[in-house]
């Protein structure tokens, strides 16, 4: 009885298998194709029977039906190439690859055969566009930046009279005292730009805002510096002078203090300028 069952199944197994041949032909005869995962051994003896088959070595695969004596070995995702394997190769399906983590796809195959780091903007910059698999990082354009700038001071201003429009136009130290602001431009190049992103740092002065100034006159130090100042000065307004010489003491600037108090004494000596109204620091 045992015997009869396992007799059954075998038949109808093979019958399976005849109604879902696919065809080739070899020396006359009408033979099945091996299936997916397979390789030819043996074409078959009678026609429309089964060739005989063997599976596919580790790293081949076949993925249809055929009657080939060989599979086709597995795409290998090169780390040169900064690939990794999304899905691995098995005896029915080929490797799929992807970009690396950071890594955008290059070609214009599908699937992608070259992956290269994605772009990295630079600080204070900002990102347009996020990198992904299938495109670069895009940064915000140096117009952009400078609308972004706007909209951070637009909504931090430190009072209403120090706004983004100040500080860009050439009038932008208008409400600072007299004698600092005729000679910021002598003041800046003493105090140079670390010591004075310090001080409008410890003074609130947005961030957005000497960042941009970094980003406009990145190969200019001295006019960045002339610039921040002025922004500083015009938000201390009459107390400008008073604190810029206190917190160069207090950071151990003393040299930059007393060179700053020389400057603002030659403008207090100066007949055609009222004597400016910061002198007393203690």
């Amino acid at each position: 009885m045992c015997f009869r069952a396992i007799h059954s199944s075998q038949r109808k197994q093979s019958r399976e298998r005849r109604q879902a041949c696919e065809e080739y032909t070899y020396e006359g005869r009408t033979c099945c194709k091996c299936g997916a995962g397979l390789k030819l051994k043996e074409h078959c003896s009678t026609p429309r029977t089964e060739s005989e088959c063997d599976l596919c070595e580790d790293n081949t695969f076949s993925s249809v039906p055929n009657s080939l004596t060989t599979c086709e070995p597995c795409r290998p995702c090169s780390q040169l190439a900064n690939l990794e394997a999304a899905t691995n190769c098995t005896r029915t399906s080929d490797t799929v690859c992807k970009c690396k983590d950071h890594h955008y796809c290059i070609s214009d195959t599908d699937p992608c055969t070259e992956c290269r780091p994605c772009t990295v903007c630079d600080p204070g910059v900002g990102v347009k566009v996020k990198c992904s698999p299938t495109n670069n990082t895009i940064c915000n354009e140096p117009q952009e930046i400078l609308h972004i700038a706007y909209l951070i001071v637009l909504d931090q201003c430190i009072s209403v009279f120090l706004c983004i429009n100040s500080f860009l136009s050439p009038h932008f130290i208008s409400t600072v005292n007299e004698n600092l602001k005729r000679y910021i431009p002598d003041i800046a190049p003493e105090i140079g730009w670390t010591d004075m992103r310090n001080i409008a740092m410890g003074s609130n002065i947005p961030i957005g805002i000497i960042e941009s100034l970094e980003l406009d006159y990145r190969q200019d130090s001295q006019e960045r510096t002339i610039r921040l100042l002025g922004v500083w000065a015009e938000a201390e307004g009459r107390e400008a002078s008073r604190k810029l010489i206190q917190r160069l003491r207090k950071s151990s600037k003393k040299g930059k203090a007393e060179r700053v108090m020389e400057i603002l004494s030659v403008g207090n000596s100066d007949s055609s300028h009222p004597p400016a109204e910061v002198v007393n620091i203690d």
